[in-house]
């Protein structure tokens, strides 16, 4: 899936949800969001969806993680499946995750401030990979 497919697909959910507010749009698809000690990740389970977020992400963080996993849930439902833990990932998949997230966010680089990548990613609250994926041609 390319950036400006997943573009559409952000914005057909914005409007559909009719908030670009990350909890408003969770609520609108019913997922539920619970904290435990592990890695964060996306489950489907019958009629059930989850995040469960890792509680030893950093505040700054935590909305970034829970719209990656939005963002597993929306692009890659077919991959996870309805009953199990998608666990092995490749690249692709998880940059597609975090181009969304970065979006559904609103989250934007400003190329006239010419800053590096690492300040990039410090200012948005986002790894480097994130932005290298973003920035990427």
């Amino acid at each position: 899936m390319n950036k400006r497919d997943i573009d559409v697909i952000v914005n057909k959910l914005i409007k559909k949800a009719g908030s670009n507010d990350l909890k408003d749009i969770i609520s609108y698809l019913d997922i539920k969001i619970k904290k435990y000690d592990g890695k964060s990740f996306y489950l489907k389970n019958k009629n059930n969806k989850y995040i469960y977020l890792d509680i030893n992400t950093p505040e700054e963080k935590q909305d970034f993680a829970l719209a990656h996993e939005l963002g597993h849930s929306i692009l890659h439902n077919s991959e996870i499946g309805q009953s199990f833990i998608y666990r092995v990932k490749s690249q692709q998949i998880e940059n597609e995750a975090n181009y969304f997230a970065f979006k559904i966010l609103g989250k934007e680089i400003d190329p006239t401030y010419n800053f590096t990548i690492n300040q990039y990613a410090n200012m948005l609250n986002v790894n480097e990979e994130v932005i290298e994926y973003v920035v990427e041609g």
